[in-house]
């Protein structure tokens, strides 16, 4: 390595450059804990910075970038500090955490690396905040193998695959981040992904906003998606997923689709404004709906089909472009105590063999004409 910090060693370092090592450009572990600030770490046959077995360090001010794999590698539980620091166009992660490996990362900035921006695997749980993610080849962020991880603040956009990747029981907690503009969905959750988001943003994706599948169960509160180029929100082959004082509006194609086996419960949410229909569900997907607000939606407000179930309570069905609820072929579940109005066609609209209860519903100021 160009730097070496081993067994409780400190050291620090300020101005420097380091680059062309056959090994990594800094390496500390044992407890080394160095100061590092307004360095340049680049051009290494390794990473440019690792940090391992119970390893620290501060990085404040530098620049880490063209290493021949990670810029900044940690791992088991190595915890280093990185401040106002430039992560990029390194061959693999821009920043990888494994095994256990911690860190906290504030003001960053990580792009234009080969893989994925942010990557973290084994139990890694790193804290990040107001740092920028954007512009790697793969994904933004991706956790899996029972990794965690916080994110406050960020952004993370124009990434070519997803904003965030959640797969392998991770289960990260993302607040007040904006995901936007990546060239596939803002965020996917799949493979019994879990993770948490809050007071987020999700827009203008090339893809879908949200994707779950493969059991992936996310909780996302507080949010809104919107303007995404397809879905808002897409969940099928068994995802789950629970949406809570979410927002979904303004999407090109449906606000919420739940299909596949997928079953997710929507409450206090608002759906509005989407091109299509406000929430489809269909091909034996499932879900509950309760004090939402479906409104003003290109199509129907709800369209249950091919053996759906639903259960809606509360809230209101209102002013779509065509009928306020549709239950065909098959479709199922139940209405209560909702209103039902101002929908441009049919309040309620059953055919194809569907049977719901509806109880204390009310309708009123509903069109007719075909559906």
């Amino acid at each position: 390595a160009g730097i070496g910090v081993f067994e409780q060693a400190q050291g620090s370092f300020e101005g420097c450059e380091v680059y062309g090592n056959t090994l990594q450009g800094i390496f500390i572990k044992g407890s080394g804990n160095s100061s590092v600030t307004n360095t340049k770490v680049h051009s290494n046959k390794m990473s440019g910075v690792a940090v391992y077995e119970q390893g620290r360090g501060s990085f404040e001010g530098c620049e880490v970038y063209d290493n021949k794999v990670h810029g900044i590698c940690i791992d088991g539980s190595g915890n280093p500090s990185v401040t106002n620091t430039k992560v990029h166009s390194n061959k693999q992660a821009g920043i990888l955490v494994g095994e256990q490996g911690q860190g906290s990362f504030k003001s960053c900035e990580v792009y234009e690396n080969t893989r994925h921006g942010i990557c973290i695997n084994g139990s890694g749980n790193p804290s990040v905040t107001n740092t920028k993610v954007h512009d790697n080849k793969m994904s933004g962020i991706g956790v899996g193998e029972q990794a965690q991880g916080s994110f406050e603040g960020c952004e993370v956009y124009a990434n070519t695959l997803q904003g965030i990747i959640i797969n392998g029981s991770g289960n990260p907690s993302v607040t007040n981040t904006k995901v936007h503009s990546n060239k596939d969905a803002g965020i996917g959750v799949f493979e019994q992904g879990q993770g948490s988001f809050e007071g987020c943003e999700v827009c203008e994706n090339t893809l879908k906003g949200i994707f779950i599948k493969g059991s992936g169960n996310p909780s996302v509160t507080n949010t809104k998606v919107h303007s995404n180029k397809q879905l808002g929100i897409w969940v099928f082959e068994q995802g789950q997923g629970s949406f809570d004082g979410c927002e979904v509006c303004e999407n090109t194609l449906h606000g919420i689709c739940i299909k596949g086996s997928g079953n997710s419960n929507v409450t206090n949410t608002k759906v509005h404004g989407n091109h299509m229909s406000g929430l489809v569900v269909g091909d034996d997907g499932a879900g509950t709906l309760e004090g939402c607000g479906i409104h003003r939606n290109g199509d129907h407000g709800v369209h249950l089909k091919n053996r759906a179930t639903l259960n809606v309570t509360g809230g209101h069905v209102s002013d779509n472009a065509a009928c306020g609820i549709v239950w065909d072929d098959e479709a199922g579940g139940s209405l209560t105590s909702t209103t039902v109005h101002g929908n441009r066609e049919h309040g309620l609209h059953l055919r194809g063999a569907s049977c719901p209860v509806v109880r204390q519903a009310v309708l009123y100021r509903n069109g007719g004409a075909p559906v």
